[in-house]
C-alpha cells in the first residue's frame, strides 16, 4: 500500500534526478488532490510539466482498461412506444436521442461517423 503523500514528502520527491513508478503515481495523486492543472501544480512544486506529462502517459498505458461490457435489457412493447425516445452515450460522452421512428440505417452511419469523429 503506498504511503500517503504529503506537502512535506513531495520537495524529497522531486528533487530526485529519477523517478520509479511509485514516486510518479504518488506525485500524480497529490496534483488530483489539487484543483489546478497538471502544469500549474508542477510548476508549483519545481518540477518540469513534461515529466509529469509523460509519467502520466506511462503509467496510464501500463494498466489495462477495463473490458467493455454490454447488459441487455428488454422493454415492454409499450414501454417503448410511450418513451419516445432512445439515447445512446458514446465512450466520448457524446450523446444521440432518436425518436421512436428512426431510421436504423441512418443511425447506424452516424454512430460510425461520430465514432471516427471522436476517436
Amino acid at each position: 500500500m503506498p504511503k500517503p503523500t504529503t506537502a512535506t514528502s513531495l520537495p524529497k520527491l522531486y528533487a530526485r534526478t529519477r523517478w520509479s513508478a511509485e514516486d510518479a503515481r504518488r506525485f500524480l495523486a497529490s496534483w488530483r488532490s489539487e484543483e489546478m492543472s497538471l502544469s500549474a501544480f508542477a510548476r508549483q512544486h519545481g518540477v518540469r510539466p513534461r515529466r509529469l506529462y509523460l509519467w502520466r502517459n506511462k503509467l496510464r498505458q501500463a494498466i489495462p482498461p477495463p473490458p467493455i461490457t454490454f447488459k441487455e435489457i428488454s422493454l415492454p412493447h409499450s414501454t417503448i412506444e410511450t418513451a419516445g425516445a432512445l439515447e445512446v452515450v458514446l465512450r466520448s460522452g457524446v450523446k444521440v436521442r432518436v425518436g421512436p421512428t428512426f431510421d436504423q440505417v441512418a443511425l447506424r452511419r452516424l454512430l460510425e461517423v461520430l465514432a471516427t469523429v471522436s476517436a
